[in-house]
């Protein structure tokens, strides 16, 4: 815990950094959907690499081919992400609308089926606030989808900022306390 004590700046610094990203990332949230794109894109093509490494590591394996092929999948989706960000940027919106409406029915028909159990109907909130979300982005998706992602990196990066930064000044203070 010491050695956790002594490095409160770190938390502190990184938490500033964190907030000021999300502040920039909600002023311009067009251009951190972008950067959101492009930093998955590059997920994906190391993610590729690495499957087809792999792949020819077991290549004596039964799955090799589908590990060679999931390799080649993640590779073209990365380098089509990188070729044309927009259309990333417009088709992560429609996937992650489509993943909020299907999880937000599948949370009101679990809802509905545990109605006996206690505290229900929060899922059953959780399911519908889902929903909501996906016509939201679905009612008006050219403006989502210019800006939806990077707005949700903003949100994350001003949360977890602040989250470093609690956590700094804490282990501040109980550094302070132990001398």
């Amino acid at each position: 815990m010491e050695v956790l004590q002594r490095s409160w700046p770190w938390f502190v610094i990184l938490g500033v950094i964190a907030v000021i990203g999300g502040i920039l990332a909600l002023i311009h949230p067009g251009f951190a959907s972008l950067v959101v794109v492009v930093w998955a894109a590059w997920a994906f093509i190391v993610l590729g690499v690495g499957q087809l490494v792999h792949a020819a590591v077991i290549r004596a394996w039964g799955g090799f081919l589908m590990t060679a092929l999931m390799g080649i999948l993640a590779l073209l989706l990365g380098a089509s992400l990188l070729l044309n960000p927009l259309a990333g940027v417009v088709s992560l919106t429609a996937l992650l609308g489509a993943m909020f409406l299907v999880y937000g029915l599948a949370k009101v028909i679990v809802a509905f089926n545990i109605r006996s159990s206690a505290n229900w109907t929060w899922l059953l909130l959780s399911g519908l606030i889902s929903i909501l979300l996906a016509v939201l982005i679905f009612s008006d998706f050219q403006q989502s989808a210019s800006s939806l992602l990077g707005i949700l990196l903003g949100v994350e990066l001003l949360f977890y900022g602040f989250a470093l930064l609690m956590t700094g000044m804490a282990l501040r203070s109980r550094a302070g306390g132990s001398r």
